[in-house]
């Protein structure tokens, strides 16, 4: 009996093992470039929202759509796809029927999940998203909301970043106006799949220390048994 419970041990510390081994080796999908919170753009002029990300097997990591680029005119509440990829089109970049007319003439992917937006308009104004899509049903945004100025402003803040047509950024003073940049955030420390992994390890360490302490109690009460075979052999023979 103890010999069977052993094995079966043996097998359940290598299913969980593997298991967390697959999770490690399919999870690998994350953000490496995100835009900064907020970003100015001058009305007429082009903005880039610069949007980076690695997967290591869209086919195995993403869902059938993935990323999907979002806008919201409502502070989030409620969110319009403005463009996506899909498996079904060998990840081809292509505007969404739901984007906006006024913005799907002007709306361009350049690179990776980097879209730009050339002649932009007060329309433009709102919370742009990005998400990456996955195979395990969950998803990683990264948002990021434009403000649309007007060129007769004398001021933008100084604490937001303003989005530069040709993707690069700089700071500089000149009189009233001001122009801050900075470069755009990296991903946060640790992502919905970073989460993932971490609650996996958890569980893995809990039901090692369950498995631990059954099969410690088991040997124990079979030592027990023993020393009272062997005492009530003793007590037989000495009769």
């Amino acid at each position: 009996m103890m010999l069977k419970m052993e094995d079966l041990t043996r097998s359940f510390l290598y299913a969980v093992i593997s298991f967390s081994l697959l999770s490690f080796a399919t999870g690998d999908v994350r953000f490496t470039r995100s835009p900064p919170s907020k970003i100015f753009a001058i009305e007429d002029n082009t903005t880039k929202l610069n949007w980076e990300y690695y997967v290591s097997d869209k086919t195995t990591d993403f869902a059938l759509k993935s990323p999907i680029w979002e806008y919201s005119n409502d502070n989030g509440k409620n969110w319009i796809e403005i463009a996506n990829e899909a498996i079904a089109r060998s990840w081809n970049w292509t505007v969404s029927a739901s984007c906006p007319p006024s913005l799907k003439p002007r709306l361009k992917k350049l690179y990776n999940a980097t879209i730009q937006i050339v002649n932009v308009t007060f329309n433009d104004t709102g919370t742009y998203r990005c998400r990456l899509m996955l195979s395990s049903g969950t998803s990683i945004p990264r948002t990021t909301i434009l403000n649309v100025t007007s060129k007769g402003q004398t001021k933008v803040p100084s604490t937001v970043t303003t989005g530069g047509g040709d993707g690069t950024e700089s700071g500089s003073e000149d009189g009233n106006r001001t122009t801050a940049t900075s470069t755009p955030s990296s991903e946060p420390p640790c992502d919905t799949t970073c989460i993932v992994i971490i609650i996996v390890v958890i569980v893995i360490l809990i039901l090692v220390i369950i498995v631990a302490v059954y099969c410690y109690k088991k040997k124990q009460k079979l030592r027990l048994e023993r020393a009272r075979e062997g005492n009530e052999s003793k007590k037989g023979s000495l009769n």
